[in-house]
C-alpha cells in the first residue's frame, strides 16, 4: 500500500555557509530572442533562513534578462524556469552570466555560465548521478503502475533493484564528500545524504570527513545537531524534552506528561497526507485512550487563525501546540522530522518506544 508523506525538499536547494555578511549575485543572461517578451523567473528557498527567499521574474527583451540578489552564504541552488523550460543552477555571489543557447536551453548541454564555479562542481557530480538517478525513478514509476492495479500487493524485487540505485547514488556521493572535505559542496551533500540514510554512526562518519573549517560554519554546527538529534529518537533513547506554546499560550513539556504514554503527531493543515490520515490515528487513539494514551499534535503551520480553524475542523480534542515557524521550529531538528505526517510513540518513562507508529498496529 502506498503511503504519502510531505517533505523537506533537501534536493531543492544547496546552503553552504559564510561568516562574510550578505554580498550581491548580479546575473546577466541571454536566451533565444523567440522567448521575447516573456518572463524568466528565478526560485530559491533557504531552509535555514540565513537567505530570504528568492521568487524573482524578469522580463526577457531582445533575448536578454537580469536578477540581482543579495546572499549570505557562498551558494544557494535555485530553480531557473519560464514557459516549459527548467533547470536548477547554483548561484553564489559573483558578477554570473547564464547563457541559454536555443530554444531547447534547459538542457545541460546548452547551459553556459561564467563565475560559477560551485554550479560548475555540482553540474559535474549531478550529471556523473543521472544515470542512477533515472533508473531509480523508472522502477518508482513501474512500481506505482503496479500498486495503482494491485495496492495490496509486495514487491520486493522491485525494492531491491531501486535500492540498488539508491546505493550507486549514495556512494558516489560519499566518494566526492571524503576527497573534497575543504569544499562547500560537501556540506549540501551530507544534508541530502541524511534524507536517504539516517544511520547514525555513518553520518557521524561522513561528518568527520569534514573540515574544521567547515565544522564551524553555521551549517556545519547544525549538522552536528541533527546528527546528534538521530542518535536521540532511536527507540529506547529519553525523547527530548520541549517547551512550545499551545492554542491558548500556554508552555507545554513533554516531560509535564511523565507516567503517560504519549503520541506525538506531527502535522500541519496544508499537508494533504496529515489529513488524509487523520482518521486512522483517531481509531488508534480511542483504541488505546483506556491504556493512558494521550496526543500532543505538533502542528508545522505558520499562520495561527488557520492553525486554529484547522483544529475545530478536524476534532483535534487534545493537547495542540506549535512554534508557527514551518519546518524551522525546534523540534523538526530535535527529532530529526523529514516529512509529515510524523508520528512518534513516548512510554510512561519518557523514553521512545517506537518512531514511526504504524496505526494499525498494536503496541502496548
Amino acid at each position: 500500500m502506498k503511503r504519502y508523506y510531505c517533505l523537506v525538499l533537501i534536493g531543492l536547494f544547496f546552503v553552504a555557509y559564510s561568516k562574510a555578511q550578505k554580498t550581491n549575485c548580479n546575473i546577466s543572461g541571454t536566451v533565444d530572442t523567440s522567448f521575447n517578451g516573456k518572463y524568466m523567473h528565478l526560485y530559491g528557498i533557504d531552509y535555514s533562513n540565513l537567505n530570504p527567499k528568492i521568487n524573482d521574474s524578469s522580463l526577457i527583451q531582445n533575448g536578454q534578462f537580469s536578477f540581482h540578489v543579495n546572499l549570505k552564504t557562498p551558494g544557494l541552488l535555485t530553480s531557473l524556469y519560464t514557459e516549459g523550460a527548467f533547470t536548477q543552477i547554483v548561484i553564489q555571489p559573483s558578477n554570473m552570466t547564464i547563457n541559454l543557447l536555443g530554444k531547447e536551453w534547459y538542457k545541460p548541454e546548452n547551459i553556459k555560465l561564467t563565475n560559477a564555479a560551485i554550479n560548475e562542481q555540482y553540474q559535474t557530480l549531478k550529471n556523473k548521478n543521472n544515470p542512477f538517478v533515472n533508473e531509480k525513478f523508472k522502477l518508482y514509476r513501474l512500481k506505482d503502475s503496479l500498486l495503482e492495479k494491485h495496492p495490496d500487493s509486495s514487491y520486493v524485487d522491485l525494492d531491491n533493484r531501486i535500492k540498488v540505485y539508491e546505493n550507486k547514488e549514495a556512494n558516489s556521493q560519499k566518494k566526492f564528500l571524503m576527497t573534497h572535505r575543504n569544499d562547500y559542496l560537501s556540506l549540501y551533500l551530507l544534508s541530502y545524504f541524511m534524507q536517504l540514510d539516517d544511520k547514525p554512526d555513518t553520518l557521524r562518519y561522513l561528518y568527520g570527513f569534514l573540515s574544521d573549517k567547515l565544522k564551524k560554519l553555521p551549517e556545519g554546527e547544525k549538522l552536528s545537531q541533527k546528527i546528534k538529534a538521530i542518535y536521540a529518537i532511536e527507540n529506547g533513547k529519553i525523547a527530548p524534552d520541549f517547551q512550545i506554546k499551545d492554542t491558548a499560550g500556554n508552555i507545554i513539556t513533554l516531560k509535564s506528561f511523565r507516567g503517560k504514554y504519549i503520541l506525538l503527531d506531527f502535522w500541519a493543515t496544508w499537508c494533504g497526507p496529515c489529513i488524509q490520515s487523520m482518521p486512522s490515528m483517531k481509531a488508534f487513539y480511542t483504541r488505546n485512550q483506556s491504556k493512558g494514551l494521550q496526543v500532543i499534535s505538533i502542528s508545522f503551520d505558520t499562520d495561527k487563525e488557520r492553525w486554529l480553524k484547522g483544529i475545530k475542523q478536524f476534532d483535534l480534542n487534545w493537547t495542540n501546540v506549535s512554534e508557527l515557524k514551518g519546518w524551522n521550529n525546534e523540534l523538526s531538528t530535535s527529532y530529526n522530522i523529514k516529512y509529515i505526517p510524523r508520528a512518534i510513540l513516548i512510554d510512561p518513562n519518557g523514553k521512545k518506544k517506537k518512531k514511526e507508529v504504524d496505526f494499525s498496529k498494536n503496541y502496548f
